[in-house]
Parts: C-alpha cells; sequence; structure tokens
C-alpha cells in the first residue's frame, strides 16, 4: 500500500497507481504501477528501434542502398529511427514530378500533340 488512512476507526491502505506521467523518460514497453496493474507505453516508433530498459534505441538507420529501396529514385522516407532519409529528387529528368518514390514525366510524348 501506498497510503493508510483511518476510516471510522478502521485502519485502511489504499494505492495509487502511477501514471505514465509519472515516468517521463520512458518510451516504450511496460511498468508495473505499483497497485498491481500495468503501464503500457507502447512499441518504439521507427521499424529499425527497439525497446531497451523502456527507452528505444536505434539498430541501425536505413540506407539508401538497402534492398527495400531498390526501385526508389526519389522523395523522402523514415530512416527507421525517427529520422528522414532523403532519396534525392528528380532533377535528372526533364521535367519530371516525384510520384510514389518514382520518377514520372510532366509531360510524357505519348500524350503530347
Amino acid at each position: 500500500p501506498r497510503a493508510v488512512i483511518d476510516l471510522l476507526g478502521v485502519e485502511q491502505s489504499i494505492c495509487i497507481s502511477r501514471t505514465k506521467d509519472d515516468y517521463p523518460l520512458m518510451r516504450c514497453g511496460t511498468v508495473d504501477d505499483n497497485c498491481g496493474g500495468i503501464i503500457d507505453f507502447g512499441l518504439c516508433s521507427g521499424y529499425n528501434q527497439e525497446c531497451q530498459l523502456n527507452r528505444c534505441r536505434c539498430r541501425r538507420l536505413a540506407e539508401r542502398t538497402d534492398v527495400a529501396f531498390k526501385r526508389w529514385q526519389c522523395g523522402l522516407y523514415s530512416d527507421g529511427c525517427d529520422g528522414i532519409l532523403d532519396l534525392g529528387n528528380c532533377t535528372a529528368y526533364a521535367q519530371a514530378s516525384c510520384v510514389d518514390h518514382v520518377c514520372v514525366e510532366d509531360n510524357p510524348a505519348a500524350t503530347k500533340w
């Protein structure tokens, strides 16, 4: 019990459970709330992060050469650790836009009259 009160001559123990606000540095995982319950901080936000001692740690940053980005030509994407991986833009192409991480001509020849 975290507190004891005397109510009408009978001693009662009460428990005031802890909350996430009591642990400002914890970002993931679970901890005991000191009353038999659990406080769940959830998972780490980055896909390359893991939870160690209730803190999110980066396993490794994603790189442009990773297989997952093999066909990607442009745009921004998460580096897996709450940062940004810049895949570049479409400056190598004349009048092209980045659509779903691929450079696409703004005026393809087939639509020109």
